[in-house]
């Protein structure tokens, strides 16, 4: 019943706008004041009125007035209600001054209570209205009592009661004055508090942001350490010499304490330490040192299960392997070494930091490790006859081009001028983008040749897959046509399609990394008849080493982009950081962003409160 009753007469709050609440509580108060005060007054009127019956008429209109601007309030119309309540108690104390003696009447302090409250209340605004009003009326009343034109006081008080309705204004522009000063120390606590919390997100805003420009000038830095390795590694043929240089590149870039690689011997049981960084490497190298493929060790387990394992306290780290050349390693990283469906070893870090290793670690060095992977695997494919077999050998000579070639389009004219020196008389290479359902959703040649001179692809631009009338189940796969106008089983369509480049006879040999297709070269002769065996084991070939090769570029060119996409957005941040002026971000921002991304316009608008703010800038002006 207590709490029902509390309910009751607790004021209204309105969430996310406090000014609106302390008008609310204001307000109620007032009203709570003026219902128990009118209730009273009609219950004492025959005690100090001489028309009582006029007096509890007048109390119950206050009540009435009182009640109905409270049911407003409860309804959230402050304002209204507001209004209401200020009104209608000035037109009542006007009445009762005008029924008691005009302006001498004790009710003429109800003037000043009005006034203040019409300030707390509405504004203000509403506060001279209501003085103005006020002595309005009581100049009117003054010269109505001056002219004899007031009514005999019927509503007459002796001193008593007189003086009692005077201390009762009194008190009552005092509580409302009280109310008010409360409520104001109370939004300024209020706004203190806010300005202080403010501050806290300002300043743990800066440190956010500080922290983060340190993450993204780390990153940056590491995809660039990685853009380095790749390069250095995909530049060097020699596989002890790449070894070397990978191991030592590593641990320095990356400020390691050992960096080895690891490749596994002709079984595949055992991982062979093929270049150790320091003086712990040679050591272990001239010992030649070894680790069990799927055994206790780090590098064991990673080139078994084909994932980077890590230990980041190789104390409480069971799998791991007690090296005492290395008693200072406290964190722990062995990476695969995959191609295709490969395992070539592992890369192993170690440092002397517990937990050094995070996330983002993980992925750049394993984007290192697959760089390498690729690198090795060209590398090993120039053995030590190769030499010998330079002059004579059509796989050598392919072997030799791709392996001199770093970026796609080096790749791609080492296989056009590969194939152009075999029987064939032109060919293409195209590129695959399959879609989510495993289809094709649009073909890109990325070179072609003819022997005439006259190419019918266009290099360079895609084209969807219904311009080319084969099916990706027939791109995947190695097939040949001796003649394509003997062959009976093909569909008229592309009979068409092949006859249109003058071939008659085709071979097609799929481009395949990792499990996956890619893409396809197409290579035909102007006369019918079958390709050799060499020339298909030298397409087979060339196409096998290509498609390793076009991954390695891919990785290249991937790691390259994100090392400059990470360093801009380093740069753009730490410009940005430099102020927390809201127009010299906004300018700083529209001015890094257009730089960096060659933009000759571009417009900056902020959102406030789900309008678009006039407030812009254009390429760093204001538009």
């Amino acid at each position: 019943m207590r709490s029902w009753i509390r309910q009751l007469l607790k004021a209204p709050v309105f969430e996310g706008d406090d000014e609106k609440t302390r008008t609310a509580g204001l307000l109620n108060m007032l009203l709570l004041a003026t219902l128990a005060t009118s209730l009273v007054t009609a219950s004492v009127a025959p005690l100090p009125f001489v028309q009582p019956l006029i007096a509890a008429g007048v109390a119950g209109l206050i009540f009435l007035l009182g009640l109905v601007s409270l049911i407003l309030l409860r309804l959230g119309a402050v304002r209204a209600a507001s209004v209401l309540y200020l009104v209608g108690m000035w037109v009542a104390f006007s009445a009762l001054m005008f029924l008691s003696d005009g302006v001498n009447s004790s009710f003429a302090m109800a003037y000043i209570t009005f006034t203040v409250a019409a300030g707390l209340l509405l504004g203000g605004w509403a506060a001279a209205v209501m003085a103005e009003l006020s002595v309005l009326a009581g100049l009117v009343m003054f010269y109505a009592k001056t002219a004899d034109l007031l009514p005999a006081p019927v509503l007459y008080m002796g001193p008593g009661p007189a003086w009692i309705t005077l201390t009762a204004n009194l008190v009552a522009t005092v509580a409302v004055l009280y109310l008010a000063t409360r409520a104001m120390s109370q939004a300024l606590r209020r706004a203190q508090t806010s300005a202080a919390e403010l501050d806290e997100q300002r300043e743990l805003l800066e440190e956010t942001v500080a922290e983060r420009t340190r993450d993204l000038e780390e990153r940056a830095i590491q995809l660039a350490i990685a853009s380095e390795v790749g390069r250095a590694a995909a530049s060097i043929l020699d596989l002890a010499g790449l070894s070397r240089q990978v191991v030592d590149l590593v641990r320095d870039r990356f400020d390691l304490y050992y960096a080895g690689l690891f490749l596994l011997d002709d079984t595949g049981s055992h991982a062979v330490l093929e270049a150790g960084s320091g003086e712990a490497g040679r050591t272990m190298k001239l010992q030649g040192h070894s680790l069990e493929v799927g055994g206790l060790s780090m590098v064991g387990a990673a080139c078994a299960r084909r994932e980077a394992r890590i230990a980041l306290d190789v104390g409480e780290e069971a799998a791991r392997f007690d090296n005492p050349l290395l008693p200072e390693t406290r964190s722990e990283m062995a990476l695969p070494l995959v191609v295709g469906d490969r395992v070539l070893g592992a890369l192993d870090v170690q440092s002397t930091e517990p937990a050094a290793f995070s996330e983002e670690d993980v992925a750049v060095l394993q984007l290192v490790a697959d760089q390498v992977a690729v690198a090795v695997d060209n590398a090993r494919r120039f053995s030590e006859e190769g030499e010998v077999l330079e002059a004579t050998s059509p796989l050598f000579r392919v072997s030799r081009r791709l392996a001199s070639a770093v970026t796609t389009d080096d790749i791609v004219q080492a296989m056009l001028d590969s194939i152009a020196e075999t029987e064939a008389d032109g060919c293409a290479v195209v590129r695959l983008s399959l879609s989510s359902g495993g289809g094709i959703q649009s073909l890109s040649v990325l070179g072609s040749w003819d022997r005439r001179g006259e190419s019918q692809f266009q290099t360079g631009m895609p084209f969807p897959a219904g311009a080319w009338p084969m099916s990706f189940e027939r791109v995947a796969n190695f097939w040949t046509i001796e003649d394509v106008v003997q062959q009976d089983e093909l569909a008229d369509g592309l009979r068409q399609f092949l006859s249109r480049s003058g071939g008659r006879s085709f071979v097609n040999v799929p481009l395949r990394t990792a499990g996956r297709t890619i893409g396809f070269v197409y290579v035909y002769r102007y006369q019918a008849g079958p390709f050799s065996p060499v020339t298909i084991r030298l397409y087979e070939t060339l196409v096998d080493q290509a498609a390793v090769a076009l991954e390695g570029a891919r990785l290249l060119d991937e790691a390259q982009h994100r090392a400059a996409r990470e360093q801009t957005l380093s740069r753009v941040s730490a410009r940005m950081r430099e102020t927390l002026d809201t127009d010299m971000v906004l300018r700083t921002a529209v001015t890094e962003i257009a730089g960096a991304l060659g933009l000759a316009a571009l417009d900056l608008r902020l959102s406030v409160g789900g309008d678009m703010a006039d407030e812009g800038f254009r390429d760093g002006q204001e538009p």
